[in-house]
């Protein structure tokens, strides 16, 4: 209902042509004005939202589905997830701290899949795996 509005988009006038209307959308998505309402919903909850983000299960679709049921807010959930970066730092990586240990004492180690190699034995394109153990 917001975009519609900031659109300006009603049912008792006929919908823009479709150029006119991606113009209009365009325009909106560089726009910050059209996020800051959303934002200052979000921001009203601020103590709540802090507290929920302090669950270590939390995710930012429970945030968004809390905000809506709690406090009946009708925003985006992208909305939801740039608020939580922005403002508490949610989703971004842990810090790591570096552990030292005697030689032997411990082993880290990865796998995974690391792209397409060419074998040139089959000469071909090859799914490669990579086991690294240090």
């Amino acid at each position: 209902m917001v975009m519609l509005q900031y659109l300006g988009i009603t049912r008792d006038i006929p919908l823009p042509d479709e150029q006119e209307l991606v113009a209009k959308l365009k325009g909106m998505m560089n726009s910050p004005v059209y996020e800051q309402p959303a934002f200052d919903l979000v921001a009203k909850h601020k103590s709540d939202v802090e507290t929920w983000l302090k669950g270590s299960n939390m995710t930012g679709k429970q945030i968004w589905r809390l905000l809506k049921e709690i406090f009946r807010i009708e925003i985006d959930y992208t909305i939801i997830n740039a608020t939580s970066e922005k403002e508490f730092s949610f989703g971004r990586p842990k810090v790591t701290i570096r552990m030292e240990t005697s030689p032997g004492i411990e082993a880290q180690l990865d796998f995974g899949y690391v792209g397409l190699m060419y074998n040139p034995d089959m000469q071909k394109m090859k799914k490669t795996w990579a086991f690294i153990m240090t």
